[in-house]
């Protein structure tokens, strides 16, 4: 059928495909079979479909304009923590639907699939511009649902530029953060670009064994190390000497020799020594 300015195909009666001054509309699948060229705006209505929305290139890329996004599992996007990511996957089973999966295909220690968070200070696809020390490379967040919506994180994984960036070489950091009973999210783990670990919560401290046997911690003050009732001894195990000595090895205050004496100092001087016949 044909109106003023617009020509309509029915199928059984119903609507099928509409061109007019709009543009073209279709209602149900469409199928390209041999399609050559490009399409643009494939997804664009109303003022949207003045602008290139999304592109597809026979033989070439999908690209989606600035500004829109692309949703697989749902009709429309939703707010994660309190923005709206334009690139989201939309499920209800974490095992199939809400899932990625990227998979390298080659034969060899030829390297697995990556995923790569890079930044730039340069105009929008234009590198060249240099990040400097301090800035976020890139952040994995983890979070759920509290009741009332997707707002919150549980715990973060952000990499930072760190040191002198030239040329080639961006030194960086790792900052692993958990968020507390209080809801506030602090650094657990820290590793800078020296390769240094750090844990930098008072009273926290690492822990190991089965049980939580040994745990070493710092309260603010003092640093101890606890090993629980029951859990066995604390050995100090060394192929030479075992010396005790102040922060910078400045002072000694015992030291125990392999196959020899061992030694109890008073402000650095040798007070009592073992030897093979008794006490030196």
């Amino acid at each position: 059928t044909a109106n003023k300015g617009e020509m309509r195909f029915l199928v059984d009666g119903a609507q099928k495909f509409t061109i007019n001054d709009a543009g073209i509309a279709i209602t149900g699948e469409a199928t390209a079979t041999g399609f050559t060229g490009t399409l643009d705006g494939i997804l664009g209505s109303g003022a949207a479909a003045a602008a290139t929305v999304t592109t597809l290139a026979a033989g070439g890329d999908v690209t989606v304009a600035n500004g829109y996004g692309m949703v697989v599992g749902h009709t429309a996007q939703t707010t994660i923590n309190t923005v709206v990511p334009e690139v989201q996957i939309l499920g209800t089973s974490s095992s199939t639907d809400a899932s990625l999966g990227i998979v390298a295909f080659a034969a060899g220690n030829t390297g697995g699939a990556r995923i790569r968070l890079f930044k730039s200070n340069g105009a929008l696809a234009t590198p060249g511009t240099a990040i400097t020390s301090g800035h976020t490379e890139g952040e994995i967040l983890f979070g759920g649902d509290d009741g009332t919506d997707l707002a919150n994180i549980s715990a973060k994984i952000k990499v930072t530029a760190a040191g002198t960036v030239q040329d080639n070489i961006i030194p960086g950091n790792i900052d692993i953060h958990t968020t507390n009973a209080s809801g506030s999210s602090v650094s657990a783990l820290f590793i800078d670009h020296a390769q240094k670990i750090y844990n930098r919560v008072d009273d926290a401290g690492f822990y190991t064994g089965g049980g939580d046997d040994v745990r070493l911690w710092f309260n603010g003050t003092h640093t101890y190390l606890d090993m629980a009732d029951g859990a066995g001894s604390i050995y100090l195990r060394s192929g030479s000497d075992i010396r005790l000595t102040n922060h910078d090895g400045t002072k000694t205050y015992a030291q125990f020799a392999e196959d020899g004496a061992s030694t109890l100092y008073h402000n650095n001087a040798v007070k009592l020594a073992t030897a093979s016949g008794g006490v030196a």
